[in-house]
């Protein structure tokens, strides 16, 4: 229960999905869920309209599996005040970040939802997932996460 509690919570920033899902799943299992979620109050205090999606992977590069992260950002979409659903809010950016060594996914995930956080908006790389608009992102016409 205490889970889908802490998912619920977190749908305030993030978009539900099962990599967010095993990520604060593993982060509770090792003691480590406070981190993700000072990271979660850091970032929604500074930008409260912003949604963000998590999805994970391995990027293989050499024969060598590396997790990866992209972080999808969403913003309302114009005459829009107050969204109320997935509907109202335009994909606004992609970043990825590819980790420069083997390690558990969750772990990586976990990292780098926290460093996202860690002293935002000051960081960079708050600024580039979250603050960072580029005037020639346009959607892309496939699905990036299938």
């Amino acid at each position: 229960m205490e889970i889908n509690q802490s998912n619920q919570h977190f749908g305030a920033l993030f978009n539900k999905s099962t990599d967010l899902e095993n990520i604060i799943t593993d982060s509770m299992k090792k003691g480590k869920f406070k981190k993700i979620k000072e990271a979660k109050r850091n970032i929604g205090k500074q930008d409260p309209s912003v949604r963000l999606s998590v999805n994970l992977f391995y990027h293989n590069e050499h024969g060598i599996n590396y997790p990866a992260i992209i972080f999808s950002r969403f913003e309302p979409k114009n005459g829009i005040k107050i969204p109320k659903s997935q509907k109202d809010y335009n994909l606004t950016g992609i970043t990825e970040y590819i980790a420069d060594k083997e390690m558990d996914i969750l772990t990586y995930g976990r990292r780098m939802i926290a460093k996202l956080g860690h002293e935002a908006p000051k960081n960079k790389m708050y600024k580039q997932v979250v603050k960072y608009h580029d005037p020639n992102f346009q959607e892309p016409k496939y699905d990036i996460f299938g």
